[in-house]
């Protein structure tokens, strides 16, 4: 056996890799693979789940978000926001479209509205 994980080779989405003398990744919540690189429900069958939103599927990527430790869908262009199944220009109601840490745009609303994912 070979180690899976070292110094040049590291696990992924936040996995930790430990043993000794063997090395190996020990993966957060719903990922998966020797370094962790598999993003569990970004493997389900998205097309059935979103119904019609096959098109949709190739202006997104899923990613995992180590803090929350869940997957999401988020779009490709960072300038645009997932709404109603598709990929959309960041236009907000009462309230305006902002850039998070990571450079991917969402609506912040001004009080007293609340923002909720709607997908």
């Amino acid at each position: 056996f070979t180690s899976v994980c070292d110094a040049e080779h590291p696990c992924e989405n936040g996995g930790t890799c430990t043993g000794d003398p063997i090395k190996y990744c020990i993966c957060p919540p719903y990922t998966y693979g020797d370094r962790c690189s598999v993003i569990l429900l970004c493997e389900v069958d998205l097309c059935a789940v979103l119904g019609d939103g096959c098109e949709f599927l190739n202006e997104t990527q899923c990613v995992y978000d180590i803090e929350e430790e869940l997957p999401s869908l988020q779009c490709k262009d960072p300038n645009k926001i997932i709404k109603d199944k598709k990929c959309r220009d960041c236009t907000c109601e009462n309230g305006k479209c902002v850039k998070d840490k990571t450079g991917r745009s969402f609506c912040k609303c001004e009080p007293p509205f609340a923002s909720y994912n709607s997908g």
